[in-house]
């Protein structure tokens, strides 16, 4: 394993050294700046949200309060929405993050769901009893795509909030189609009924879940996920997305 990541770290500094890393949207050399294939600029102009969300009508929830027609029929309480699928930036860092497969994205799109949590949920940020869980993938589009997207940006947010950081309680019970196969929101919710399981409760019980995943659609897929993590004794589930579609 030593070996394999020398030699992948030998085979970056030689690339970077033949093609200069640099911006995806204006080209600038990233050399000095934060991240790699983003400069700061371009970075700054992607909008942010600043407020939470009710995942069943998306009012806005001030101090990340509870949508109180809402939050009683749902397993999922409030959901953190950091920028739009409409935002071009936001689509393209998406887009090239998880068909691209560029890693190196997870930083700023992790910065990103930072910036935008510290502006809406200053509340979640001094948490430090919050345990954030990434929507698990299938092992078999895991290993395709070579890692799963929602845990290298939720590392990144865990890390930054000194949150507990928690990728092995809730798994998927079998391989599904993808949910942008499905064509309206009863396909795309039975496609992930019972889908998810809870591994290990003992290390969800009683917790307040902050749920993360790229991408908010219909929200079948985070309900699904909040509705396992109850069922094993969750004290509230929230979900946090990059956008949503």
């Amino acid at each position: 394993m030593l070996l394999v990541n020398k030699f992948k770290n030998l085979k970056k500094f030689v690339l970077d050294l033949i093609f200069p890393p640099q911006c995806l949207f204006c080209a600038k050399s990233t050399e000095n700046e934060r991240f790699s294939l983003v400069c700061e600029s371009c970075f700054s102009k992607i909008p942010r949200q600043t407020a939470l969300f009710c995942p069943k009508c998306f009012l806005r929830r001030p101090k990340a309060t509870n949508c109180p027609a809402c939050a009683p029929k749902s397993d999922l309480k409030l959901l953190g929405v950091a920028s739009s699928y409409r935002d071009e930036k936001v689509k393209t860092l998406l887009w090239k993050f998880k068909y691209g497969f560029l890693k190196d994205l997870a930083y700023p799109l992790g910065e990103l769901l930072t910036d935008y949590l510290k502006l809406a949920a200053p509340e979640w940020r001094r948490d430090k009893s919050i345990v954030l869980i990434p929507v698990p993938l299938h092992k078999r589009k895991e290993n395709w795509r070579g890692f799963n997207q929602s845990e290298l940006v939720g590392k990144i947010v865990a890390g930054n909030f000194g949150w507990q950081f928690e990728n092995s309680a809730l798994i998927r019970t079998r391989h599904n189609p993808a949910q942008v196969e499905m064509e309206n929101f009863e396909e795309r919710q039975k496609n992930v009924e019972n889908l998810f399981a809870v591994k290990n409760p003992e290390k969800i019980k009683d917790k307040k879940i902050v749920l993360v995943d790229d991408v908010f659609t219909s929200g079948a897929t985070l309900f699904e996920c909040a509705k396992a993590l109850k069922i094993a004794g969750a004290k509230r589930v929230y979900g946090l997305v990059i956008a949503k579609g």
